[in-house]
């Protein structure tokens, strides 16, 4: 009895930590009003002159589409290939193939008819990805892949799905982010996550 008190408790403490142990389907939904929920940032191609440009992914009340929260990408896209992203691991089983849905609701700086200056990252990966190259093929137009915002509102619900085999890793990595085009500052932010996750 002791010992499966113990695994409870364990099992109960990963899941408040954002770490999914054995859920191999279903649905996840992260608000970010009471911090990260297990997500982590990540960059790539970031050099200029021989540094770095700047860019931060960050909790922030700034506004929120769900709760109080939510998180702010800038990327200070003076070299005009900066990519940023969040990304987050699931639990899945080796050797199989899963169907994977992402939705989230984005909020830019600018107007809808003007984001012409960067591309969403979103995807679901069988490796977490550190490279341009791991994230070619996961771009998308941020007026696109939901409906239009509605009239006067600052956000609008992005719809993604893939499907994805997961070899021999026991993860599926989910990534959501910002590529830029434009050598300019770009922001956005990114609040009400939800990944629902089926194996086919």
């Amino acid at each position: 009895m002791r010992r499966w008190s113990l695994l409870l408790l364990a099992a109960v403490f990963l899941a408040a930590c954002g770490v999914y142990v054995s859920s191999t389907s279903g649905t996840f939904f992260f608000s970010f009003s009471t911090g990260w929920d297990g997500w982590e940032t990540q960059a790539t191609d970031l050099e200029i002159a021989g540094g770095s440009i700047h860019w931060s992914i960050t909790l922030t009340n700034d506004k929120a589409f769900d709760g109080s929260s939510s998180l702010r990408f800038d990327l200070d896209n003076q070299n005009g290939d900066g990519k940023i992203w969040i990304e987050k691991p699931f639990a899945v089983k080796p050797h199989r193939t899963y169907r994977v849905s992402v939705e989230y609701a984005l909020s830019p700086v600018l107007a809808w008819d003007e984001l012409d200056t960067f591309q969403l990252i979103t995807a679901a990966l069988p490796a977490a990805p550190r490279s341009s190259a791991d994230l070619a093929g996961y771009t998308f137009d941020p007026k696109a892949n939901g409906p239009p915002a509605p009239a006067g509102s600052q956000w609008a619900t992005k719809r993604f799905q893939f499907t994805v085999a997961s070899g021999s890793s026991s993860s599926l990595y989910v990534v959501v982010g910002m590529w830029g085009v434009w050598d300019a500052p770009l922001s956005m932010w990114v609040d009400s996550v939800k990944v629902d996750l089926q194996e086919t």
